[in-house]
């Protein structure tokens, strides 16, 4: 649970809250048992997956209808941009741990 809150604490604010509509704000104000079933969501995420719906964007230029002229943006929940946050933590810790990197 400190994990967690560690990293829902670091949280960026304004950020896309996702289908859901919420935002990384409103999971800062949360008490600790919805926090509890947050954590028991991402933990079994672990085991069934998720899905992120993706889409295809303007780059900062005229795109001019020609596909190249754009980048994907994928919009992901913001509990699940939690449960990446966690997951990237612990693969740069192993990593560093190791001199992988």
């Amino acid at each position: 649970m400190s994990e967690l809150l560690l990293v829902v604490n670091n949280l960026l604010d304004g950020k896309a809250a996702g289908l859901s509509g919420i935002p990384n704000e409103l999971w800062k104000y949360y008490d600790d048992i919805v926090l509890k079933c947050l954590l028991d969501l991402l933990n079994s995420c672990l085991t069934v997956g998720d899905v992120a719906w993706v889409s295809m964007i303007p780059k900062s230029y005229d795109w001019d209808g020609i596909f190249m002229n754009t980048q994907p943006i994928a919009f992901i929940e913001t509990a699940r941009k939690i449960l990446s946050k966690i997951l990237s933590d612990h693969i740069f810790l192993a990593y560093s741990k190791f001199g992988v990197l």
